[in-house]
């Protein structure tokens, strides 16, 4: 609903989401990448649900084909 956002933290940088539609991170360093996504209410504080805050660190490499 509208009272809901998403704090979007990408490599420690936050970013807020207000709107319900796809996004693409770009410009991310090669090597080890964390995002975390946190449901937060409509005054910023963490909404207590199950799997939030929820997180993934993955690695990018270059392509051995290039």
């Amino acid at each position: 609903g509208n009272d809901y956002k998403v704090k979007a933290e990408i490599n420690g940088e936050e970013h807020l989401i207000d709107t319900w539609q796809p996004y693409y991170i770009e410009g991310l360093p090669m090597g080890k990448n964390t995002v975390t996504l946190t449901l937060v209410d409509g005054t910023g504080k963490k909404v207590d649900a199950p799997l939030n805050p929820v997180s993934r660190t993955f690695t990018l490499v270059a392509d051995p084909a290039e």
